[in-house]
C-alpha cells in the first residue's frame, strides 16, 4: 500500500476526502502517458548533468516504457492510496527497480510535474478538443431584443454551432447551438472526451443543458468567477459579430431576418474572414492544413507497410470539436 504524500500520520475523514479527491484519478489516467513521456526527458536530463548514471539511465527508461505499455493496453491504474499519476509512477519503478526507482522525482517538484503533464496532454487535445458557447443579444426593429448562441472550435476558430431566439430559454438558444454541434462533431470524430467552456450563465449550468452535456461525454469547463481571460476568445467572436454585422446595418425586422443574416455572416467567419490568431488564414484553410499536415505523417507508414507485404488500414483521421 503506497502512503499519500501529504500522509502526516493520521486518518482523514473518509467522507472529506471522497468529496475534495472527486473525480481526481480518472482524470490523472488520461495524463498518464503524458507523465511517462515527462519523465523520460527528466531522466536523460538528469543522467546528462552527472545525477544518474548510465546503467541508472537504461533501467528507468525499460521501466518507463514498460509503464507505457501498460497504459497503452488499458492495464494502468491508479490505486485507492496513492495520491496521483505521478506517485504510481514513481511506486511501480520502485517495486520494479528498487531505489533507483525513486530517483526519478530528482530535481523536480510536483507542480512541476503537473505542469508538464497539462502542457503535452493540451499540445495533443487542443486542436480537437475544445469549444466554447456565450449568448450576445440584438436589438429589433420592434424595441425588443433577439438574442444570438455561439459554439467555436477553440483549434480552428470555427463557429461550429450557433441558433437564435428571442428568449434566453435553455431549451430554445443555447441548447439549440449545441445540437447543431454536436450534429457536427458527429461527422468529425465523435464529441467524447471534448472539452465544453463556458462561463456561469444560467442557462450553461442548468440540469438539462449539462445533462446533454454529459449525455455525449463531453467535460464541462466553466471559467473562475470574475475571471475574464479564459472567456476573452468567445467575447472576441460576440465583438466580431456585433461589430461586422450587427452594428453596420439597420435593426432586423423579425427572428426571421436575424437568423438569415447571421447563417451568412458565419458561413463568411468560417469560409472567407481572415483570422489574425490564425495567421491570417481562415478556419476552412486551417482545418485543411491540420488534416493534410496528419494524412502527410501517416503516409510514410503505409508506405512502409504496402512494400513489407503487411498492409493495415491507416487510422482515420480524428479531429473533434
Amino acid at each position: 500500500m503506497a502512503g499519500k504524500l501529504w500522509d502526516k500520520g493520521f486518518e482523514p475523514d473518509t467522507m472529506i476526502e471522497e468529496y475534495t479527491v472527486g473525480q481526481d484519478r480518472e482524470l490523472d489516467l488520461r495524463l498518464a502517458r503524458y507523465d511517462v513521456e515527462g519523465s523520460l526527458a527528466h531522466i536523460a536530463m538528469l543522467e546528462k548533468i552527472g545525477l544518474l548514471t548510465a546503467d541508472e539511465l537504461r533501467r528507468l527508461t525499460d521501466g518507463l516504457h514498460e509503464i507505457a505499455a501498460e497504459i497503452e493496453a488499458g492495464r494502468f491504474e491508479i490505486e485507492p492510496d496513492t495520491e496521483d499519476v505521478h506517485s504510481e509512477v514513481e511506486l511501480l519503478l520502485t517495486r520494479r527497480l528498487g531505489d533507483v526507482g525513486k530517483k526519478i522525482h530528482s530535481g523536480r517538484s510536483r507542480n512541476d510535474q503537473v505542469l508538464v503533464d497539462l502542457k503535452l496532454f493540451l499540445r495533443d487535445e487542443l486542436p480537437k478538443r475544445k469549444m466554447l458557447g456565450y449568448p450576445p443579444y440584438v436589438r429589433m426593429a420592434n424595441g425588443s431584443f433577439g438574442y444570438t448562441a455561439f459554439v467555436t472550435d477553440v483549434f480552428a476558430r470555427r463557429i461550429v454551432g450557433w441558433a437564435c431566439a428571442t428568449t434566453m430559454d435553455t431549451r430554445e438558444l443555447p441548447l439549440q447551438a449545441l445540437e447543431q454541434a454536436i450534429s457536427w462533431a458527429a461527422s468529425h470524430g465523435g464529441t467524447d472526451g471534448l472539452v465544453h467552456h463556458s462561463d456561469h450563465g444560467a442557462q450553461y449550468i442548468s440540469l438539462v443543458y449539462t445533462t446533454r452535456v454529459g449525455e455525449f461525454g463531453m467535460l464541462p469547463s466553466t471559467g473562475t468567477v470574475g475571471d475574464s481571460y479564459d472567456n476573452a476568445m468567445a467575447e472576441s467572436v460576440n465583438g466580431a459579430y456585433k461589430t461586422e454585422l450587427v452594428w453596420r446595418r439597420k435593426p432586423f425586422q423579425d427572428l426571421r431576418d436575424l437568423e438569415l443574416a447571421t447563417f451568412r455572416w458565419v458561413s463568411w467567419w468560417n469560409s472567407k474572414r481572415l483570422h489574425q490568431s490564425l495567421g491570417y488564414r481562415t478556419p476552412e484553410r486551417t482545418e485543411t492544413e491540420y488534416y493534410a499536415n496528419q494524412a502527410a505523417q501517416a503516409a510514410p507508414t503505409i508506405r512502409a507497410e504496402q512494400k513489407s507485404g503487411h498492409i493495415r488500414r491507416p487510422p482515420l483521421l480524428h479531429v473533434r470539436i
